[in-house]
């Protein structure tokens, strides 16, 4: 028998279990759209956007099937879709994804009746504490972004792109920073793996039309 080209599920098992055990509000990813020109086109790929994810969800490994169906109310994309991101590259999408979680931290302290700690706060070049850790619940080591090329995706394999956090900070990120991932394979998939393995591994895994569908045998 052909040995398998693809990782094991055990990843993906594991990553789901943890989710059940940390009984967060949410998980997810942010989702900013940078093509206004055809918002028929555009609700059309929320529409099927919502609908491959359901069927990623549907496909998760058996083992831990269960524990995923009892955290479907919480698994969420939060979609920006203001006309500031409009033809934005992934470099500016990464630096909007950036100032989006620095505003959230800052908000949350702010309710939290918090001092701001000066040291937290990123400089002027990008250096500081933004790093790759993926979350919890959120993942903030990538963001997705959908261009006009990701809505017209709905008529064939429907992708986003999937771009690193520190892609605007010139870091050597040991990959383009970005890259195509199909929307079926983002929750639990793609949520997990981008969680268990290096990002430059994961970007490293896409099948030969560019798209990232899973994770690579060694």
């Amino acid at each position: 028998m052909a040995a398998s080209n693809t990782a094991g599920d055990g990843y993906i098992v594991d990553c789901v279990k943890e989710m059940e055990s940390l009984n967060l509000d949410e998980y997810g990813f942010n989702l900013f759209c940078t093509h206004y020109e055809d918002e028929k086109l555009w609700e059309t790929f929320k529409t099927v956007y919502e609908a491959e994810q359901q069927k990623g969800i549907a496909s998760a490994p058996a083992e831990c099937a269960a524990a995923l169906k009892k955290l479907d109310d919480k698994l969420v994309t939060r979609m920006h879709d203001s006309v500031d991101y409009t033809h934005q590259a992934p470099e500016g999408i990464s630096a909007a994804f950036q100032i989006f979680c620095l505003d959230e931290e800052d908000s949350a302290e702010e309710d939290e009746g918090l001092e701001e700690d000066d040291d937290e706060i990123a400089d002027e070049d990008g250096e500081g504490p933004w790093t790759h850790e993926m979350g919890p619940g959120f993942i903030r080591s990538m963001c997705l972004m959908v261009d006009d090329d990701c809505m017209n995706s709905v008529n064939a394999t429907p992708y986003v792109l999937a771009v690193d956090a520190l892609l605007h900070t010139g870091a050597d990120l040991g990959y383009s920073g970005y890259f195509k991932v199909a929307i079926d394979c983002l929750m639990p998939k793609f949520y997990a793996a981008i969680g268990h393995f290096d990002l430059d591994k994961v970007a490293k895994s896409v099948d030969k039309d560019g798209i990232w569908r899973g994770m690579k045998g060694e």
